[in-house]
């Protein structure tokens, strides 16, 4: 069995530069984990950020409770690695796109604000 590794958040960052598949756990008001595929980046600051819908429950979810988990993998899934983010995530919008025009798929953007507790 493999054993736990903490990674050095420049190993992330830079996995995340080249990987951006993963599965984004967040919390339901009952308290049960909701999982979600998501396409992850890094903004110009080094941070994970993801976009979704602004109706899409993992938005309601991390607005009631920022905690996440983000486990980002290769596209051939075995064999080349993972990396998993634990800690807080952020509503951030673009801007000229508001709250409600429900135009861009791309309307909200969250973003961990710092990858620390990287796993």
């Amino acid at each position: 069995m493999a054993e736990f590794a903490p990674v050095q958040i420049d190993h992330a960052r830079e996995f995340l530069r080249k990987h951006h598949w993963g599965i984004l756990a967040t919390r339901r008001k009952n308290g049960n984990l909701q999982m979600s595929p998501v396409t992850v980046g890094l903004d110009a600051r080094g941070r994970a950020i993801i976009s979704s819908r602004e109706t899409a429950y993992k938005v309601n979810n991390l607005r009631r409770d920022p905690r996440a988990a983000l486990c980002a993998i290769t596209s051939s899934f075995h064999g080349e690695g993972w990396v998993q983010i634990n800690g807080s995530a952020r509503d951030h919008f673009v801007a000229g796109c508001p709250r409600d025009s429900g135009l861009s798929p791309a309307s909200g953007l969250w973003r961990a604000q710092e990858l620390a507790g990287i796993s």
